[in-house]
């Protein structure tokens, strides 16, 4: 009604006579949804009415701007102006302005305020990189990237406005912010959410089971190349420890939810349960869960069960250690050959395995793709080699026992949808 300085009653009775051609997104507001319609209107218009429209337009646009009311026509003009700049620009008409104005630094608060998230800034910049590039202005063009790197680097540093909005309850907005980051940073971010909705801002808000079903359900349905996050000295581990792990995973249940998404994730086994247990809060019930949980081979209990004895032997509570100490005979008792010779990945401060079974093998705690393993004398003579991460060395070249000494083993693989190889090399000692 202003643009057109049509009274406003008018206007809604042309609405309401002809409410088949409008859908409204929102209380209060029309679009025009049906495409041959406005195609026709358009073609009514002349080239110059176009014109002489859209400039009305932008000069309102202008004046909301300016008077920073915070109404309606100021929201639109903040996500909008850009592409009503754009129009004349594409007929020739004050492209200086169009690109003066999206790449106008000030400007990009208020739009990331207004919208909480940078879409509005990123999308006016692109439009003229576009546009700049039609018209083979070099300089326009660089200009517009680089304004378009800034707004990439400030969203993907600006963690606090996504707790932000987390701790007012607009986790779905926070989640969609997070998805600049990618494999470790952003399931980093995923857990300091965590932590915010189980013991921390948002711990008792009313929102907190719903904000932690969404984070969890990103967490679980979200493929994280976090291969060296599992181990004990990963930049994960590093950056929240395993107690707060576990402890966010006890939160959860509390909540009636089902957090093994995140023990998933970091492929939490025995290392991660000896880690916890250095820890008293940790009782037996717990304890045995996980063990029956995260337990996935037969020699992983036997690490916990000797942590358990040594334990409860240090502070003189022998009949628990007993009872740990005999647990843990019975696991060594029941295991078989086939069980003692499996190896998990351990990258210890040397690189230095013993191999004292009859068979050495390596096992992944992740999907890995062109594998390839490869074991050398310390001669670099190649005494074997393997394709199938299934296929184990028993200590032989060609049926003939090797001797006891020293060897290198090493592996070359892919993550998945990963360019890079990685190559892992371990010395391991044989014993025969």
């Amino acid at each position: 009604s202003n643009i057109l300085v049509e009274d406003e009653e008018e206007t809604k009775a042309l609405i309401d006579r002809y409410s088949k051609w409008f859908n409204s997104p929102s209380p209060g507001k029309y679009v025009l949804y049906h495409d041959r319609l406005r195609t026709y209107l358009l073609q009514k218009l002349s080239e110059h009415e176009v014109q002489e429209l859209n400039e009305t337009l932008i000069s309102y646009l202008e004046k909301s701007l300016a008077e920073e009311k915070g109404d309606e026509s100021e929201l639109y003009a903040l996500e909008h102006l850009s592409t009503h700049m754009l129009v004349e620009s594409q007929l020739d008409n004050n492209y200086k302005r169009f690109h003066e104005y999206v790449n106008k630094d000030v400007l990009w608060p208020r739009q990331i305020k207004a919208s909480n998230e940078y879409n509005w800034s990123q999308n006016g910049v692109q439009q003229s990189i576009k546009e700049a590039a039609r018209r083979h202005n070099e300089d326009s063009t660089v200009e517009s990237v680089v304004n378009s790197v800034k707004l990439n680097y400030d969203e993907k540093n600006a963690s606090k406005q996504i707790f932000e909005l987390l701790n007012r309850g607009d986790y779905e907005l926070a989640l969609k912010r997070c998805e600049v980051f990618k494999d470790e940073n952003l399931f980093i971010l995923l857990i300091m959410m965590i932590h915010e909705i189980t013991v921390g801002t948002s711990s008792n808000t009313d929102f907190k089971v719903d904000a932690c079903k969404a984070v969890l359900n990103k967490i679980s349905t979200t493929s994280f190349n976090l291969i060296r996050g599992a181990r004990t000295d990963g930049p994960i581990s590093r950056s929240i420890s395993n107690l707060a792990i576990y402890k966010y995973h006890l939160e959860i249940q509390k909540m009636g939810l089902n957090g093994s998404s995140l023990l998933e994730k970091l492929s939490f086994n025995s290392e991660f349960i000896v880690n916890v247990l250095h820890y008293d809060f940790l009782n037996e019930n717990n304890l045995n869960q996980l063990i029956k949980n995260r337990c996935r081979f037969k020699t992983d209990k036997i690490p916990i069960y000797t942590k358990l004895y040594e334990t409860y032997n240090s502070k003189n509570s022998h009949k628990l250690a007993f009872k740990y100490f005999d647990k843990l005979i019975d696991e060594i008792n029941n295991l078989k050959i086939e069980d003692k010779i499996q190896f998990k990945y351990m990258d210890t401060p040397s690189g230095h395995l013993q191999l004292k079974s009859d068979y050495y093998q390596y096992q992944f705690n992740c999907e890995v793709f062109r594998f390839n393993h490869k074991i050398f004398d310390k001669w670099g003579t190649l005494i074997f080699e393997s394709g199938n991460q299934n296929d184990k060395w028993d200590g032989t070249c060609n049926g003939v026992k090797c001797p006891t000494g020293v060897y290198v083993s090493r592996f070359e693989f892919f993550y998945k949808n990963a360019r890079q190889k990685n190559i892992i090399t371990i010395r391991i000692s044989l014993y025969q």
